[in-house]
């Protein structure tokens, strides 16, 4: 299985379509890219190792990528920001966008495929589920050291 995961802005320029019409669903890798991705797979059948596979797969998705659909800069920077700023300071950031948030809305919903809350929502929850994980690894290495040390 080969699988192509995008950053949350980055499936626009090669999808043409606005994201939204793909979220929370699972379509036909034909009914987007039609006969192209049935061709690719076939010269993925062909090929014998992995870098022959990405080969091909990095110049299918290079025809693909449009470079107009490419994310303003402003709209980069609030996603940005998202990332890395507290949750109390959502209303900021929002704020902080050259254009009304009805149209940041619009913007996040053509090339991210969600609302800019929806977003820092799964941001968030992604860190909590990475700091769960690393808390989970660092109680299970501390009892193993304790097992470690203790004397026969």
């Amino acid at each position: 299985m080969l699988v192509i995961q995008f950053k949350p802005f980055g499936a626009y320029p090669f999808l043409n379509q606005p994201v939204s019409k793909f979220s929370d669903k699972v379509i036909v890798a034909e009914n987007i890219f039609g006969e192209s991705i049935l061709r690719l797979r076939e010269q993925l059948l062909l090929k014998r190792n992995h870098q022959a596979k990405f080969q091909a797969v990095e110049h299918w998705l290079s025809k693909q990528f449009v470079q107009d659909n490419v994310p303003p800069d402003e709209l980069l920077g609030i996603i940005s920001k998202l990332h890395t700023n507290p949750l109390t300071k959502y209303k900021q950031v929002i704020k902080s966008y050259p254009k009304t948030q009805k149209h940041l809305i619009q913007q996040f919903k053509k090339y991210v495929g969600i609302t800019p809350r929806y977003y820092q929502r799964i941001v968030r929850f992604n860190e909590i589920l990475i700091a769960n994980s690393l808390l989970t690894n660092c109680l299970t290495s501390l009892k193993i050291l304790a097992k470690i040390q203790k004397p026969l």
